[in-house]
């Protein structure tokens, strides 16, 4: 038997291309050349893929491009990339069954509704990496600095869910004299603060001779309760 090279090579470009474009598979196109292809012990792509959890069904008529991965083969594939925290196909397909996903920043399971579409992370680690992105701040410090204020506002210790319904975030208060506008660092960042307190501090901030005149002018003008 001729190397495969060899058979080709003596083809002309006229032949070969009609070989080619009369040939429904590769091992049709092989045997059209005088060659015989190997089958050996692998496995058909189909047969591997159905092995590996994908529905045989899809199949019918409909070539390779129209099968379905089944929940099975998703969670066989998720818990390749998860075994290292120790994550199984029997826990992925349980917490699956209860609308839980994989919080690839907080390497846990969450219920869907805290995740945005097609997203690996929750939507407080995306808070959290736009938070330190736009503030020049070091990854993890807004999750940091949110445990230690025991997840509140510093000042009137409402909640983030509380205080910022939709985006789920407090704001940063730092020294305006250290870096102006938004951004910030390390050495004047000082606390997370709902944005009313946020919006107060840095007014009385900029009016500190204000402050003392406002707090007489509330008590000049205080009434006093009935009865007292």
């Amino acid at each position: 038997m001729h190397k495969p090279y060899g058979v080709i090579k003596n083809l002309t470009k006229e032949r070969l291309a009609m070989l080619v474009l009369s040939s429904q598979s590769i091992g049709q196109f092989l045997t059209s050349i005088g060659l015989t292809p190997s089958t050996g012990n692998a496995r058909t792509a189909r047969q591997r893929i159905t092995a590996d959890g994908l529905d045989a069904s899809h199949f019918a008529g409909r070539g390779m491009k129209g099968f379905q991965k089944t929940d099975l083969h998703r969670a066989r594939v998720s818990a390749t990339k998860l075994s290292r925290y120790g994550v199984t196909v029997e826990m992925i397909l349980e917490a699956s069954s209860h609308g839980l996903h994989w919080c690839s920043g907080h390497k846990i399971f969450l219920p869907a509704d805290q995740f945005n579409p097609g997203r690996a992370t929750c939507k407080r680690c995306e808070a959290d990496r736009a938070f330190c992105r736009v503030h020049d701040l070091p990854l993890g410090w807004y999750s940091a600095k949110l445990a230690e204020q025991d997840g509140r506002c510093f000042l009137c210790r409402r909640t983030p869910e509380e205080a910022n319904p939709k985006k789920l975030v407090l704001f940063l208060d730092h020294d305006h004299a250290c870096c102006p506008g938004n951004k910030s660092c390390v050495n004047c960042a000082r606390s997370l603060l709902c944005s009313r307190c946020n919006t107060f501090v840095g007014w009385i901030e900029r009016h500190p001779d204000l402050v003392v005149l406002i707090a007489d002018y509330i008590a000049k003008f205080r009434k006093p309760l009935l009865g007292s």
